[in-house]
Formats: C-alpha cells, structure tokens, sequence
C-alpha cells in the first residue's frame, strides 16, 4: 500500500512456510521415559524427522509446544506442538563471470596490440615503394574480410554493413599508412564488423579461425638495407596484428558457443591457446606478453563455463546395419539424439547405420 494511492499492488514473494499443530499424548502405567524422551527430542537442536498418518514422512522443526499433565487423567500426559517445515538454508555462494573477465581481458589486448602496432610500423621517410607495398598488405587484409565474410549467414543489412567498413579500410589505406595508431584500429574495427555480420557465435569463431594465420605465405623481405628492414617489419606487423586480433576476438566468442560434447569444448580452447602462446613467443612487447597471458588464463577457465555439464564422447560397434531411430533408442531411449548420430558419423541414409565399424555418439546421463 502507498501513500496517497487508494489502489495497493501485491508482489508473490514466494510461498510462505507451512507450519502445522499436533495435538499428541503418552500414555501408560509407566509413562514418564517416554514422556522424557519426547520432551528430548521436541528440545534438541536442529530439525528432525516427524512420521505422520497424513503427512506422511517430512523434515521439521519443533517451533513450540504446551504440555498437560494432570493428576485427574492420571497415567497420561498431553502435548500440542507446533510443527515447521525445515525447507532448505541455502547461502548466496559468489561466482566469477568468466564472460565478462574474457571481455576485459580481450579490450585490453586489443589495446596493447594497437600500441605495439604504431610503435613499429612506419612508412615516414621511406621510398614510396615502401608505402606502395603497406598499402597493397592493406588491400590484401580487406580482401581476406571480404572473402570470409562472403562465406558466413548474416542478415544483409548487418553483412551491408561491414562490407562498408572493409571497403572504408581500402579507400583510405594511402592515408591511413601514414598514420599507423589509425590504421590499426581501423583494421581492428573490420575484424570486429565481421563478428556483427555473423550470427552464430560458432560461426564468427570459424569466420575469425580462418584468419589466424594471415600472411603466414608471404614471401620474405630481403633485409638488405634499413628501408627493406622497414618493410619487412611493416609486413610482419600488419600480419601479426591481424593474427593476433583475430585470436582474442575468437577467445571472446568462444565462451558463447553451445558446446556439443566436451570434446568440442577442449579443441575450441586449445586452438586460441595454441595461437595465443605462439604470439607470446613472438612478442617482443612485455604489456602485449602479459595481456595474451591474461586472455589465455581466463580462456582456460571459462571454455568450458565452469558450470556447464557437457556430454562426453564414446563408440560403439554394431554387429550389423541398424536405423538410426532404433539405435538412438538403444542408447538414448530418446530419438532427439538420431540427427547427432548421422551427424557425427555422416551416415548417407538414415535407416543404414553401418555396422561393422566404430560409431561416434554422445555419452549422456540418464
């Protein structure tokens, strides 16, 4: 009720704890230890089980109790107690968001790696066939978007969207060499619009694992002169900058993927753990090692969500050519497993699951 309102509003709560009264009594010539041991039982601590006729078997508290004897009744004692239903004492227990650790530790090497980018890459005062070949690396980088991009389900306006940016990054590669703190968060920004144009996090993991090994078939520069050193170290970073930033975008994706076995889940996680430390034997930047460290820490705790109870992966032989909705049956008792089975074992035909030879199927309890 409000002051000043004549209309309450009820909010549910929960539901309110059942408590019930039983009127009981000893009786007998030689009543009083059964009269003590219940007297005993009502006052020691704690909860304790009550069988009842009608109730039947629950755990309760003595919440109070009057007890009558009289030397008129004589041989009897009574009680009225007043039973509560012991219900549970659960306690707030404090969890660790690993998706939100992930995120920040993600920005965070984002940022590193952009800072470590424009500390060495640089085409001032070089020949400008040196500018010409940052430019062209440039163009290869929004090339490679646009290829992934055209593979993955998006809906248009969001796959618009970043064919826009990837285009923005091409138009203004001449300028943006110049200035390597923009040109690296502009390259960062379309590897962040191919995760928009992408639904699925599953897909926008496979999207950003297609880019972890950019440039990786680039033909080495001949270090011969400082202005080829430039240009070499200009192609590693690039590279490295496109590599590594997919690599934490795909660490933070990876905690949203609906794992279908733990299997599943381990190979996602070893394969931006793989990537992560190979960039962190090949950083010489002490705050990009740290924050790849970092990333890497919390993939390892959050892939899987510590929470999550994943299936795990077995085999199984049949001794001859079964339908795949009377093996499902077999194991599961369930048909909503059969499309994993023909699935994982890419079974031409439903109603032939080949025997003879080692299946794939989920182990799931009950």
């Amino acid at each position: 009720e409000y002051v000043q309102r004549d209309k309450p509003a009820s909010e549910d709560t929960g539901r309110k704890a059942r408590s019930f009264t039983v009127d009981a009594y000893v009786v007998g010539t030689d009543y009083f230890a059964a009269r003590d041991a219940l007297l005993k039982a009502l006052e020691t601590e704690g909860p304790g089980e009550l069988l009842h006729p009608y109730l039947g078997r629950q755990l309760v508290q003595a919440f109070a109790f009057r007890m009558r004897e009289t030397t008129k009744d004589g041989g009897m004692v009574t009680f009225s107690i007043t039973f509560a239903e012991q219900g549970e004492n659960e306690f707030p227990r404090a969890t660790v968001d690993n998706r939100r650790e992930l995120e920040e530790k993600t920005e965070t090497l984002m940022d590193k790696i952009e800072a470590a980018f424009a500390k060495v890459f640089s085409v001032a005062d070089k020949p400008q066939f040196v500018v010409d070949e940052a430019v062209q690396k440039v163009n290869e980088v929004a090339d490679k978007l646009n290829e992934v991009t055209a593979k993955v389900a998006g809906t248009q306006q969001k796959i618009a969207e970043t064919n826009k940016r990837i285009q923005a990054l091409k138009d203004k590669a001449e300028d943006l060499v110049h200035t390597p703190e923009k040109l690296a968060k502009q390259i960062t920004d379309s590897l962040r619009g191919v995760l928009s144009a992408v639904e699925r996090a599953r897909d926008q993991f496979t999207a950003l694992g297609s880019m972890f090994g950019f440039g990786s078939s680039d033909k080495p520069v001949p270090t011969t002169t400082s202005t080829r050193v430039q240009q070499a170290d200009n192609q590693v970073q690039i590279n490295r900058l496109v590599q590594t930033a997919s690599v934490a975008l795909a660490a933070q994706r990876s905690v949203d993927i609906p794992f279908e076995s733990t299997r599943d889940a381990r190979e996602v996680r070893a394969s931006v753990v793989e990537n992560i430390e190979r960039h962190a034997e090949e950083t010489n930047d002490d705050e990009v090692y740290q924050a790849l460290v970092d990333v890497k820490t919390e993939t390892i705790k959050g892939v899987p969500a510590p929470a999550e109870q994943l299936p795990t992966i077995g085999t199984v032989e049949l001794s001859k050519t079964t339908p795949s909705i009377v093996l499902t049956y077999d194991l599961y008792e369930n048909p909503i497993y059969g499309q994993d089975v023909i699935d994982r074992n890419s079974v031409a035909h439903p109603g032939f699951v080949p025997g003879g030879k080692p299946l794939e199927v989920l182990q799931v309890d009950g």
